[in-house]
């Protein structure tokens, strides 16, 4: 049986925006290293400056409408989920190829995408998946 105290992330309102900002974040980060490594005048980097603003506005989707995006059974910790996005945001300023970065926004776009859809199993697995992209 799961404790009634955890505080799991999805589960209110304010995790939900919580959880927005910290995308919003990533996705500000993602410019960054798109700006970083765009010297080359490689036609990636366009498409992935698109996947940057479609990240932005799911980020933008989540915290407007929080309510509507509350999980009660998805049974991760809030906590250890923010921490991991700290992680991916650091990891994002030692990205030194376009190649790992379309690896690493693939997956944040699709773990975002996942929960928009509210399916607490895509969700999981989608969320593995792109804990296995970045380590």
């Amino acid at each position: 049986m799961i404790a009634e105290h955890k505080n799991f992330a999805l589960s209110t309102e304010g995790n939900v925006q919580e959880l927005a900002q910290r995308i919003t974040a990533l996705a500000h980060e993602i410019h960054t290293t798109l700006r970083r490594l765009s010297v080359s005048n490689n036609p990636l980097v366009y498409a992935l400056l698109t996947e940057e603003y479609a990240l932005n506005a799911r980020a933008h989707i989540l915290f407007f409408d929080s309510k509507r995006f509350v999980i009660s059974d998805w049974h991760f910790e809030h906590d250890e989920l923010l921490n991991f996005l700290s992680a991916l945001g650091e990891k994002l300023k030692n990205i030194e190829t376009i190649d790992q970065l379309e690896k690493l926004i693939a997956g944040l776009t699709l773990f975002s995408n996942s929960i928009i859809s509210k399916n607490v199993r895509t969700i999981s697995f989608l969320f593995k998946e792109l804990r296995d992209v970045v380590s």
